[in-house]
């Protein structure tokens, strides 16, 4: 008997030893304490804190896929290289466009009546006198309303006008038989001045039928025939002081031809004026050139036929000249004087 339960024992032991070696060996995992039937709650003890920092198999959530630990790889940092730092230039400022021009009104009105200029109902200028200019002032491109009236009164101007981008102009008021009007100047066209040189020209903004020269000191003319609201182009003159002189434009050949029936004209006045000037007036509507050639072909060949068909257009702007200085000493004081105390006048 006692050999029998030593093998058994033996047995056993063989048994438990290829138990042991078909499963690890756990003995050295700490186990969760549990309580005993009907006693007290375990409370962990120091040991048992000890394996609070063991991890856990992670639990995938309901209704999921399971989850798996992910192995952890190290991270590997490289060192960038310095790069070197480029100076910051600064940004070329392009030039805008330019969507403005620049306007400004000279008063050559003699009517003696204070005006006001607006341009869209923006006063450009106010209280205008004769022989007054105002400044450069931006006006927008596009066409814009005009106009001009008594300050504080009536209208006696509105017109709509184009302006231009980048172009300088300038609006000079007129007298007109319905009360003014304007005349666009172009400001531009002086370029390209040499050093120590300026420019300068001649505008006559007088009165309808008027002509003039501008001479110099030594009685040379620089602008020669101006006539109304005409603008000659650019002279280019040195820096320094010049004097100038106005004069009458010098009156041609066909001037003396025509100054008995122009003078009479004026003077007598009535139906017999209105008939002269409206045949000036049809002769001013054909072209000098075609008006020449058909003298010319009327009056034939020869010399004298030849000053007479010249003197015909070029005499009619200084027909109208003479007949305004008529008109003005028709109209002095002492012709009117001498009228009331009973002169004997020829042509009545």
């Amino acid at each position: 008997m006692p050999e029998a339960n030593n093998q058994n024992k033996a047995a056993a032991g063989r048994k438990s030893q290829s138990a042991a070696s078909r499963w690890p060996d756990i003995s050295g995992i700490p186990t969760t304490p549990v309580a005993p039937s009907g006693g007290p709650p375990a409370i962990a003890t120091d040991e048992e804190e000890a394996i609070a920092g063991i991890p856990t198999t992670p639990i995938a959530p309901t209704g999921s896929r399971p989850v798996a630990p992910l192995p952890s790889y190290p991270v590997f940092t490289f060192p960038l290289p310095d790069f070197p730092v480029f100076p910051e230039f600064p940004t070329p400022s392009l030039p805008q466009p330019t969507y403005y021009g620049q306007v400004r009104f000279l008063n050559a009105s003699t009517n003696g009546i204070n005006l006001d200029a607006y341009i869209d109902g923006r006063e450009f200028f106010s209280g205008s006198t004769f022989a007054t200019v105002s400044t450069y002032l931006n006006v927008s491109d596009g066409f814009h309303t005009v106009t001009i009236r008594r300050s504080n009164g009536q209208i006696y101007y509105q017109q709509t006008m184009a302006f231009v981008a980048g172009e300088k102009v300038t609006l000079v008021i007129l007298d007109s038989a319905s009360g003014v009007t304007l005349a666009k100047v172009s400001d531009m066209g002086c370029t390209n001045i040499p050093s120590g040189y300026g420019c300068l020209r001649v505008a006559n903004m007088s009165y309808s039928g008027s002509s003039y020269d501008v001479r110099t000191f030594q009685n040379q003319i620089a602008f020669g025939g101006v006539g109304y609201k005409e603008v000659t182009s650019y002279k280019q003159a040195a820096a320094g002081n010049h004097t100038f002189f106005v004069t009458g434009a010098q009156l041609s050949v066909s001037s003396f031809n025509e100054l008995p029936i122009i003078i009479l004209s004026a003077v007598i006045g009535g139906w017999f004026d209105l008939v002269i000037q409206r045949i000036v007036d049809g002769f001013g509507c054909i072209p000098q050139m075609l008006l020449l050639l058909l003298l010319m072909a009327m009056l034939g060949n020869g010399m004298p036929q030849m000053i007479f068909a010249l003197s015909v257009p070029s005499g009619i702007g200084g027909s109208r000249m003479v007949r305004s200085s008529a008109m003005a000493v028709k109209d002095s004081v002492y012709c009117q004087t001498s009228d009331l105390l009973g002169g004997s006048v020829i042509w009545k």
